[in-house]
């Protein structure tokens, strides 16, 4: 819902700085000496021409301000009061808070203070609405002289827009018309543009190409803005003249709150991400993410909106209970779904962004704050993950740099360029697999190897930070080949029922990984044992995976699937049905080779 605030400018003050800052703009390059980089770097985002209008407020007595400044948001409508009438109004565009550029622009008052709670204005426009018509439309007393700044609530702000559509439309504007649109609207202009050539859409619908921003639907991209723009002229035909920056705040956060995924068109490789799951680390042993898509009154966040920017490859790091506590990389696009049904709490939406995520914990999970030295010169000025005594904020997903992460990484005892050396980052974000299946076949004896050298294993630990990522991947492929598998033999229904246990809660361990359904429609149990390598030539079982295994020798439900080549484009699949009943067979070889001791 777009608020309305109130700035009272009929002061001789307020009169001079709306000349030098609103009609006129401020431009950026004139105050470099007192803008921040990442200040400037969302300027020129916002701003194409390297110019705007903005506004301030000191802080006021007690700091009585500030709390106002803090519910402004991008997309509230800006009315400048003066002279008995609203003279001129604009759209939020940004804020932040700088008292250098402040004392630049504007100097300081009376009372020593500044205009440091600033915020930039687009869409800026001239109008005359009377004080008694105001008072009027809004239900506020009819005497009142509007002499102090003011957010209108909820009620108030709804019957100005609505007295504004009421005269004519011609107080309507883009930037606010957008925050009306709808999923529907949006989507409509998508399924209308469908297969045909952006070209030829774009000419036919007098349409200019996006400069910045797409709409990714279905693994095709739709210009962000081109799309908007037509969805404005089909919902409001009287609105004229749709000129606007189609930045963050206009184009990508209101299409992001909507639920589509949007992506810089310039953006290449992958990003780096910090997520905060202190109330919600069940996700990191589950594998994913949630957010809901936007705040409870449907305003933006931030940390939210960034859930819809991920993409496979991306890699994240987890932090909880005061810890970094391990690393994953982003498997699949985001997606919108309902609530994770054990999420009670009532602040957050029913529906939000899921990212399913293959985590993995660190040898040495660790507190940012016994390293800060390191990671303070890396941390991001804006969004940052953490305070300066190295407490984490309350937020939850922000994008981070390459190097903080690498740094992450190797606090964690896991070397960054030892993950990339090997591939793993690579292979996550390739989109098109081919699997190759065949049934078992019988290895062939080999010749016994030759003693390890003494201090050496002669076998791999069973658990590590890399076998469990390659075991993700293995029943991943697993997983979506078996869905596959009954979707082209014409049992959707039954490809819709195919589990993968580790995202199950209620039965994660059940003595295989994947429970899935034979050409008959029956129940098949899948225990999956992958490797990066070309070949599998033993296995470990766990005693519940044997046993369950050891059930099945009369029903041949039980199979244990190899998966090698996990992290190329050509995994194979090699399928051993019934073990059990191959080892009473002596096709196989069971061999007891670990004992536990509980001390």
């Amino acid at each position: 819902m777009t608020a309305v605030l109130v700035q009272p400018s009929g002061g001789t003050e307020a009169k001079e700085h709306y000349e030098t800052s609103i009609r006129k703009k401020v431009r950026f390059s004139e105050h470099l000496n007192v803008l921040t980089s990442a200040e400037l770097k969302s300027l020129n985002s916002d701003f194409g021409d390297g110019q705007a209008a903005m506004w301030g407020l000191v802080p006021g007595d007690n700091g009585i301000n500030i709390s106002r400044w803090d519910s402004i948001n991008p997309g509230d409508m800006v009315v400048f009061s003066g002279k008995k009438k609203m003279f001129a109004m604009g759209i939020v565009v940004s804020k932040f808070r700088n008292a250098q550029l402040a004392k630049q622009l504007w100097g300081k008052d009376s009372k020593g203070q500044t205009w440091e709670y600033m915020y930039t204005l687009s869409d800026v426009r001239e109008t005359d609405v009377s004080y008694t018509d105001f008072n009027s439309a809004v239900g506020d007393n009819p005497k009142n002289n509007h002499m102090g700044f003011r957010i209108l609530n909820a009620e108030k702000s709804a019957r100005f827009v609505e007295f504004l559509e009421g005269n004519g439309g011609i107080f309507r504007n883009a930037v606010s018309s957008i925050t009306e649109l709808t999923y529907d609207d949006i989507l409509a202009v998508i399924n209308e543009w469908g297969n045909q050539p952006q070209d030829s859409f774009l000419r036919i619908h007098g349409l200019n190409q996006a400069q910045k921003y797409v709409i990714v639907e279905n693994g095709k991209k739709f210009d962000a803005k081109a799309v908007v723009d037509l969805a404005l002229r089909r919902k409001f035909p009287d609105l004229t003249g749709i000129t606007y920056d189609g930045n963050e705040n206009t184009i990508a956060r209101p299409l992001r709150r909507l639920g589509f995924i949007v992506r810089d068109k310039d953006q290449t490789g992958n990003r780096y991400w910090w997520v905060n799951q202190n109330k919600t680390h069940e996700e990191f042993f589950d594998g994913y993410m949630w957010s809901p898509l936007s705040k409870r009154d449907g305003t933006s966040n931030p940390y939210y909106e960034f859930m819809s920017e991920t993409q496979p490859g991306d890699c994240v790091i987890s932090y909880w209970d005061k810890r970094v506590q391990g690393f994953g990389i982003v498997a699949k696009p985001p997606k919108v779904t309902p609530k994770p049904f054990y999420r009670t709490r009532e602040t957050w939406s029913e529906r939000g962004w899921l990212v399913d995520v293959n985590f993995t914990s660190f040898d040495n999970p660790f507190e940012p704050r016994e390293h800060m030295n390191e990671i303070r010169q890396l941390l991001p000025s804006k969004h940052s993950p953490l305070n300066v005594d190295g407490k984490g904020r309350e937020l939850y997903l922000t994008e981070i740099s390459r190097e903080l992460y690498s740094l992450l990484c190797n606090k964690g005892e896991l070397s960054f360029q030892d993950l990339l050396g090997q591939g793993l980052v690579k292979a996550y974000s390739e989109k098109e697999t081919q699997v190759i299946l065949r049934d078992f076949v019988p290895r062939q004896p080999k010749k016994p190897k030759s003693k390890s050298k003494p201090g050496k294993s002669a076998t791999s630990p069973r658990y590590s930070k890399k076998s469990d990522i390659v075991g993700k991947f293995g029943e991943k492929i697993v997983f979506e080949n078996e869905k596959q598998k009954l979707i082209d033999t014409g049992k959707p229904k039954f490809a819709a029922k195919v589990n993968w246990h580790r995202d199950d809660a209620t039965n994660r361990t059940p003595g295989w990984d994947i429970t899935s359904y034979d050409l008959n429609g029956h129940k098949i149990f899948i225990e999956v044992k992958a490797s990066e390598g070309k070949t599998i030539n033993d296995v470990e079982l766990t005693i519940k995976e044997w046993t369950e295994a050891r059930k099945c020798i009369e029903n041949d439900k039980y199979f244990i699937y190899l998966v090698t080549n996990v992290f190329s484009k050509k995994p194979k699949i090699e399928r051993i049905k019934n073990p059990a009943k191959l080892v009473d067979k002596k096709i196989l070889n069971l061999k007891i080779i670990r004992y536990q001791l509980r001390l």
